[in-house]
């Protein structure tokens, strides 16, 4: 029997049908030779410190560096179960078939499960870029021994090992140093120290989060003065600014003033040039660009794309593997494009693009086509799945058009302009007119198009971004009058506005990606952003979930487009200053030397040694002025504030005295039924001692409560009250009067 296994019962539906294995067993699908069964994501995982014999954190325990690592089972009982079935199938397995997701992380998960139940049996790879049937039909008739992906795992492995080394060590080493000190601390004595959490990946992007923020937060806006020339010919106004050299404003108001006085009523014409310029289709998509494009277009986060492109992929079948780190195509493609682009003209909205291209003829540009330039999968494209068959919900129609006209604006030729400047004087000064007229839209004709199907939209805040583009873009397309060196032309108006400098933008989660992509380093050019593409900041698939864990742990908040760290968020970035925890080039070398691994490039054993020593470092810096005492901290599971609440009567069976439970504070009837509970923590907030006071004596807080953490990462203020049933619910003054919200809390006694 070979038994397949897949990262999730979605995937593993759709290859035991093609397979043939239609009959339903618990945790796995059988037939016709197959027995199909899932994973679930990581049920396999790196165990903590504890199975190292460290119970407790202390810096004398520090650095905490094991030559070997123990993978655990994930505790979780209804994936630990799905573990056991699988377990069970591989043991009586003739062979084995890895269909995990094609990429380093899917790799890993199948490893992880296959070591830990300890079997040796033939493997297969299960490769493909594509959910489609028959690209599944094809993948079955070419599996791939295993070993071929041995330096994949290797890859893999490291990195899993690397950021658990970083990871709890700086960790532990940070919250003993500064775990009970403000802002981390939510509350006064040892038993309220806070996790500070740090990462290898985590820190050095919430720094540039941090850096960017703090730069704008304290810019000191200058201000200065242009001088402005409105002229005309043959009815055509346009405007001229005045320039010397690189420069063409004024920070002393009356140097400007003077020479505006000098100018008369009009200016000679001494240079006028037009040259033509073409501008080339942007790359295909990457999982990164694609969110940044969604980001900037529909205020989608990084990991709503995703997910939604998750799903086009696995669900809907209409575009290829999205985690991908190429924007090129294998050239064995290239064949194939004509019926791609000929399948997506189906759609109304791409038929006249498709029929102009296919008539045309595409031809194999490099920019596009390239084997060297692809490690594991291709650009995200569209597949052979007749777009008409489905019925796509919009957010992911939204996506799926993103990609599409990408995809065909490939193929639609040069965008033609042509740049006019010209060059005017008067009583010794110059002034300097441009203008940009575009001659053929080219591969533009397919975004002036979504421009113009954004505008129409209802929903104005999906569609904010394609009124500002279009907007850019009118601005760009000024045609200037035809002149002639010596001509003279009359100033209708001068003007001599006052201005500010700008502060620089708050990163926006487009902004960080690309600074993620190259660790950092900001480029325009995509060529170089190719280039830094390997030492970047985590990988296409992983930096969704680096935002979302930032949010998630109280460093950054989502305001709108925006990422802004928070106070903790800042206060982290100043304790490690400049240390290599923060160092994003450095995180960037891991990662190169990562990639090369997984090309069988660089020595894992090098690698891991040199982390080891790294976390030695991180280590020694952390803790310089730190006591060298054991020092026991709470670690999650433990955090319980030493509140005294053991004179409060329960207020849902009016009986019984409140307890501290392990936990949360419950009824000391519980044993009788009352199931009464009360959490100190609500939505990421440690709610103070007197304000539970207030809701076990009134059922509800007596003044605000600050500081809650909503889903979205968003700071908000609240009363709380008990509901009917004795669960919190959040309760909002009048002039924000709403519903209350019920706070994430499970019933249940505190033991």
């Amino acid at each position: 029997m070979k038994v397949v296994l897949a990262e999730k019962p979605s995937v593993a539906r759709d290859l035991a049908r093609i397979l043939g294995a239609t009959t339903n067993r618990s945790g796995y699908l059988e037939g016709n030779g197959y027995q199909v069964t899932w994973a679930i994501g990581h049920l396999v995982e790196l165990a903590d410190a504890k199975a190292y014999g460290y119970r407790y954190w202390s810096l004398q325990n520090l650095p905490i560096l094991p030559q070997d690592f123990i993978t655990k089972v994930t505790v979780d009982p209804g994936r630990a179960k799905q573990f056991e079935v699988i377990a069970e199938l591989f043991r009586n397995a003739d062979s084995i078939i890895c269909a995990t997701d094609a990429g380093r992380e899917g790799e890993l998960i199948f490893r992880y499960i296959y070591h830990q139940v300890g079997v040796k049996k033939p493997i297969s790879r299960l490769w493909v870029s594509s959910q489609t049937d028959k690209a599944i039909q094809d993948g079955f008739a070419k599996l791939k021994p295993s070993s071929e992906y041995d330096n994949l795992f290797e890859a893999a492995r490291c990195r899993s090992e690397a950021d658990w080394l970083v990871g709890i060590n700086a960790t532990q080493a940070y919250t003993l140093r500064y775990g009970n000190e403000p802002p981390f601390s939510q509350g006064n004595g040892e038993s309220n120290r806070q996790p500070v959490s740090l990462g290898r990946v985590q820190t050095p992007v919430l720094k540039l989060l941090v850096d960017r923020y703090v730069e704008a937060r304290d810019f000191k806006a200058e201000t200065y003065w242009e001088i402005l020339l409105t002229l005309e010919k043959s009815g055509q106004t346009f405007q001229a600014k005045w320039f010397l050299g690189d420069r063409d404003r004024f920070y002393e108001e009356t140097e400007g003033q003077a020479i505006l006085s000098r100018i008369g009523n009009s200016v000679v014409v001494s240079s006028a040039e037009k040259k033509p310029k073409s501008e080339q289709p942007p790359m295909l998509y990457d999982l990164t660009e694609l969110q940044k494009d969604a980001n900037k277009r529909y205020n989608f986060s990084a990991q709503q794309t995703l997910d939604l492109a998750q799903d086009l992929y696995e669900s809907y079948k209409v575009i290829t593997y999205p985690r991908t780190d190429s924007r090129f195509l294998t050239e064995d493609i290239f064949p194939l494009m004509p019926d791609l682009i000929r399948n997506v003209g189906k759609r109304p909205a791409y038929a006249p693009f498709a029929q102009a291209i296919l008539e045309n003829g595409i031809e194999k540009d490099s920019r596009f086509f390239n084997d060297k330039k692809v490690s594991d999968h291709h650009a995200i494209i569209t597949t052979e799945t007749d777009p008409n068959s489905v019925q796509l919900p919009r957010e992911h129609g939204m996506i799926y058009d993103l990609i599409v006209r990408r995809m065909l604006s490939a193929f639609m030729g040069n965008c033609q302009k042509e740049l006019s400047e010209i060059v005017l004087t008067d009583a010794g000064e110059t002034f300097k007119a441009k203008g940009t007229m575009i001659r053929e839209e080219g591969w533009r004709a397919i975004y002036f198009a979504l421009d113009k199907v954004l505008e129409k939209m209802k929903d104005k805040e999906k569609s904010k971004a394609g009124p500002e583009k279009k907007e850019k873009e009118s601005e760009e397309e000024k045609e200037l009058p035809y002149v002639e060196i010596g001509e003279v032309l009359p100033i209708t108006e001068k003007e001599y506005p006052k201005k500010k400098t700008k502060a620089p933008s708050i990163h926006t989660e487009s902004s960080i990606l690309a600074m993620m992509e190259t660790a950092g380093k900001e480029m325009e050019d995509e060529s170089m952003r190719e280039a830094m593409k390997d030492k970047g900041l985590g990988t296409p698939a992983t930096r969704a979930g680096m935002i979302e864990r930032l949010i998630q742990r109280g460093y950054v908040v989502r305001d709108k487009k925006k990422l802004i760290p928070t106070e903790r968020g800042i206060a982290l970035i100043r304790l490690v200053g400049d240390k290599e925890i923060a160092s994003p080039e450095l995180t960037g070398e891991w990662e190169s030397r990562l990639y090369k691994m997984a090309q069988g490039q660089y020595d894992s054993g090098r690698f891991m040694e040199e982390v080891r020593q790294y976390t030695r470092t991180v280590v020694s810096a952390s803790s310089a002025f730190a006591s060298t005492q054991p020092q026991r901290i709470a670690t999650p599971e433990m955090l319980m504030p030493n509140y005294d609440l053991q004179g409060c009567v329960c207020p849902k069976c009016k009986t019984g005295n409140i307890i501290k439970g392990k936990r949360a504070f419950g009824c000391s009837r519980y044993k009788e039924g009352c199931d009464f509970v009360l959490r100190p923590v609500v939505a990421s907030k440690l709610v103070e001692e007197m304000h539970l006071r207030d809701l076990l004596a009134h059922g509800r807080t007596r003044t605000f409560v600050q500081g809650f953490i909503s889903k979205a990462g968003k700071r908000f203020d609240a009363f709380l009250k008990f509901n009917d049933s004795y669960g919190l619910e959040f309760d909002f003054p009048p002039r924000n009067a709403g519903p209350s919200v019920k706070p994430e809390q499970n019933q249940g006694h505190a033991g």
